[in-house]
């Protein structure tokens, strides 16, 4: 051996949204959830909610698609990363819940759409003091659905989920991703 240590198991997801998933995400989406309200963008994220929605980043705590978020993102690295989305031919598509009568972001979906069938899935996320109340599924579902709505060349949307994420592959599943791939990243002890 040369001394290699497994630093992730990667599984690739992917979503048709023809036939009865579509109706799954739409039954999922029109299920609110009691004490929150949704706020749905396609481009930038609006400006009253940029500094909240940084906030809420900052409590991603699983690497996605592979990349290291910042460390304590501002409202300058969503814009950063919504102009590299652009630049790359991707339209940002994205969901935020706030409780009732609050301005705060505490849990939002990314989507990533292009001039073609296929969409990226970026980050899902739910603070933890409002997880197990159904949020994730319900932002999820809004936004695929609703992208779905918007763009109707999109047929397939793939995420990239590292497996030791249990809660999102489950998420995942729950709103008929199936794996299709996996994959295992070493890396070399120096």
């Amino acid at each position: 051996m040369l001394g290699a240590r497994r630093t992730a198991v990667t599984v690739r997801n992917r979503l048709l949204l023809a036939g009865p998933a579509r109706g799954a995400l739409e039954a999922a989406a029109g299920r609110p959830v009691p004490g929150y309200r949704l706020v749905r963008w396609t481009g930038p994220c609006p400006d009253g909610l940029v500094d909240s929605y940084a906030r809420a980043w900052s409590g991603l705590d699983e690497r996605v698609n592979g990349r290291a978020r910042p460390r304590d993102p501002s409202a300058g690295d969503v814009r950063a990363r919504e102009d590299e989305a652009v630049r790359a031919g991707h339209r940002p598509h994205g969901v935020a819940a706030l409780p009732d009568g609050g301005a705060e972001v505490v849990a939002y979906s990314t989507l990533f759409v292009r001039d073609s069938p296929m969409a990226d899935a970026g980050e899902t996320l739910v603070l933890p003091e409002h997880r197990r109340r159904g949020l994730g599924t319900w932002l999820k579902a809004e936004l695929l659905a609703g992208a779905a709505r918007e763009n109707g060349h999109l047929a397939l949307v793939q995420v990239f989920n590292d497996t030791a994420n249990t809660a999102v592959v489950a998420l995942n599943r729950k709103l008929g991703f199936t794996a299709d791939s996996h994959w295992t990243t070493y890396a070399l002890k120096s």
